[in-house]
């Protein structure tokens, strides 16, 4: 079989960490999918960043960690086939402008992402779990 966990999916699909329940999500995922899931979305980067993301887009919930999302995929019965972690530069500020952060808020996410903002740049962690249905 071809190795498709070097197929990483556009960031435009990144969303999982605004869901209230990532494990139903992961367990629907799970449910409708044919055979293969792929999921792709930020990483756990630390308390700090969280609040960084928070701060910067209220409706941020919360990024996992890569034994959160091996956990979160197996219990919704999927067996897990590859994992790629990588560095996903953006600008900084077109980032906040997304979410309307201005301002003394601004300050405070450039704060808290510490060494991951650089200039105009924020260098966050990305994840891809590529899954399939148990046999």
């Amino acid at each position: 079989p071809r190795d498709w966990s070097s197929d990483v999916c556009s960031s435009d699909l990144v969303a999982a960490h605004h869901f209230a329940d990532v494990a139903a999500s992961m367990h629907e995922l799970a449910r409708v999918a044919r055979r293969r899931v792929a999921v792709v979305d930020n990483l756990f980067m630390g308390e700090d960043s969280e609040s960084a993301e928070k701060l910067r887009d209220p409706s941020h919930v919360r990024n996992y960690d890569e034994r959160q999302w091996r956990e979160l995929l197996t219990d919704a019965g999927l067996e897990i086939v590859g994992v790629r972690t990588w560095d996903y530069p953006l600008s900084f500020s077109a980032w906040l402008e997304r979410c309307g952060c201005v301002g003394e808020e601004a300050e405070q996410v450039r704060a808290l992402m510490g060494d991951r903002v650089s200039g105009d740049d924020v260098t966050l962690a990305r994840i891809g779990l590529f899954a399939e249905k148990a046999a």
